[in-house]
């Protein structure tokens, strides 16, 4: 068989370098999925589940910096994989979604899975096209990935019907795709600028709130160079894409999650400026509580936003107002704990097991909410976790992750809860062998919706177990589900078991699951 349009897609993706695909296909990407399997150079990663696909993508754009793409079937296929482009959207990650269709002839017979592709998407998406004939598919496809990585990261999904993956496709040379980004707004700097000098020379209070690329590389360093040079405190969202934390590193404070708790952390600021994150609001709305934590008496100044070239403006701002020295962070990490494992020995545990390089995607929820607080100075280390707040991304998060970065070992942390949405990726580690230590955190709860509850008035801490809570009757097995997969898996009880066996996982080469059985 000559090349094809399936062919023509995957040679534009290389040209562009998308290399590696998350693929749960279906027999509308049948000549997709033939051409795939032609390109050795791809990286194709199975996935049992679709938002597991999804959100393995987001992990990997986080850590490599470039869109992985996605292979999905239909609108169901897409649908599946929703919550995870949700959370994706949310970090500002790069992702092309590529979703087969049925053939141009046969759509209009409304076959059992057709469906409104693009209705379905374009709530989650910030490009969606539909290829419309083969003549166009060069030039669509590469406007697609334009979107993908431009202004600083979007969701693209290109629906490609049947037929024209697997007509034919004439030679031709590929149109480069384009990155776009909004041009910087020299005069707002110059403002905050000022506006930063100012609040300085008057003993005002003032905070920077960062996101994107000022929590990493030469962006953490600029911004914690504009910290200490303004006096200022940098404090970052409590859902952030990647944070760097460690040892040396400019001291960064997390805006807690609960409301109260970020209420207080912000009070006593007179100014807070944006530098690539949005304003920091409560995820819900409370009775008697405020939606916005940041005090009425302060000025929000937005300076950058995620989707400008943040990187950019912090090298702009940090040039004019000079300055060397950084407040590095310098929190001890807690002394290793002994004994029965509860939320705060497992914490300190984890704290101490962290290696230099280490990757950590944490969805332990409630379990883990106070972890990045006790592991400021523990060694350099990556820090992933869930943006978008629609449970599941841990694990998909960490596979993405992993083969983003394949030489740097990968502890996860998930609530089991959170894990039994995505558990199927699992699976893919264990195929491509992955040296991902998961840590369930095991309170056979939705620990996080009782918190809740009981925020809003609903239920009462000595009151009555509501069964849509618990995660009982039966409990979850976590190590067979593990060994299911082909995944080794042991569980643990107490804080030495438990340091001893993510020191096993940790030195790989494969997966290793640990059930924390938390008393």
């Amino acid at each position: 068989m000559g090349k094809t349009g399936s062919h023509l897609l995957l040679d534009l993706l290389l040209a562009s370098g998308i290399d590696t695909v998350f693929g749960n296909p279906g027999t509308s990407e049948m000549h997709l999925t033939a051409a795939f399997a032609e390109y050795p150079e791809v990286e194709k990663v199975l996935c049992l589940f679709e938002g597991g696909a999804t959100g393995a993508a987001d992990g990997y754009a986080r850590m490599s910096g470039k869109p992985a793409a996605t292979l999905l079937h239909l609108g169901p296929g897409l649908a599946n994989g929703i919550a995870n482009i949700h959370n994706a959207k949310k970090a500002c990650s790069p992702m092309l979604n590529i979703v087969g269709d049925h053939t141009t002839f046969h759509k209009h017979y409304d076959a059992p899975l057709n469906s409104d592709i693009e209705a379905t998407a374009r709530p989650y998406c910030q490009w969606v096209k539909t290829l419309s004939c083969s003549d166009r598919l060069a030039e669509d496809a590469a406007e697609a990935i334009s979107a993908a990585i431009s202004h600083g990261g979007q969701i693209a999904s290109l629906i490609v019907p049947a037929d024209i993956a697997w007509g034919p496709s004439a030679a031709r040379t590929l149109p480069a795709p384009a990155c776009h980004r909004k041009k910087l707004d020299v005069a707002i700097l110059d403002a905050a600028v000022s506006r930063m000098r100012d609040a300085k020379n008057t003993g005002r209070k003032i905070g920077l709130i960062a996101g994107q690329e000022a929590l990493f590389d030469e962006g953490l360093e600029l911004a914690g160079q504009i910290a200490a040079a303004t006096g200022a405190t940098l404090f970052f969202p409590y859902a952030s894409g990647r944070v760097q934390r460690g040892r040396g590193l400019p001291r960064t404070i997390r805006i807690p999650f609960p409301v109260d708790a970020a209420v207080d952390l912000l009070a006593p600021y007179d100014q807070l400026f944006l530098l690539g994150a949005p304003e920091p609001v409560a995820f819900f709305a409370y009775p008697g509580k405020p939606s916005r934590v940041v005090p009425e008496h302060a000025d929000l100044i937005p300076v950058v936003s995620a989707r400008d070239d943040v990187l950019a403006a912090l090298r702009y701002i940090a040039d004019r107002i000079g300055g060397q020295g950084i407040d590095r962070d310098a929190t001890p990490v807690p002394p290793m704990p002994s004994g029965a494992l509860n939320p705060d020995r497992l914490m300190h545990t984890v704290a101490n097991a962290i290696r230099e390089n280490t990757l950590i995607v944490d969805e332990g929820v409630t379990t883990t909410r106070a972890l990045l607080d006790r592991i400021g100075n523990a060694p350099r280390h990556d820090y992933l976790t869930n943006v978008g707040g629609s449970i599941g991304a841990g694990l998909p998060l960490a596979l993405g992750a992993a083969i983003a970065c394949p030489d740097r070992p990968l502890l996860c942390l998930s609530g089991d809860g959170s894990a039994s949405y995505t558990h199927q990726v699992l699976w893919s580690m264990a195929r491509h062998r992955l040296n991902v230590t998961v840590v369930i955190c095991a309170n056979h709860s939705y620990e996080i919706l009782k918190g809740e509850m009981y925020r809003v008035g609903a239920m009462q801490p000595d009151g009555p177990a509501n069964p849509l809570l618990e995660l009982t009757d039966p409990r979850m097995d976590w190590v067979a589900i593990a060994r299911g997969y082909g995944v080794d898996g042991l569980r643990c009880s107490t804080a030495e078991d438990l340091a001893s066996a993510i020191d096993r996982g940790l030195d790989g080469p494969g997966p290793l699951l640990i059930e924390a059985a938390l008393a």
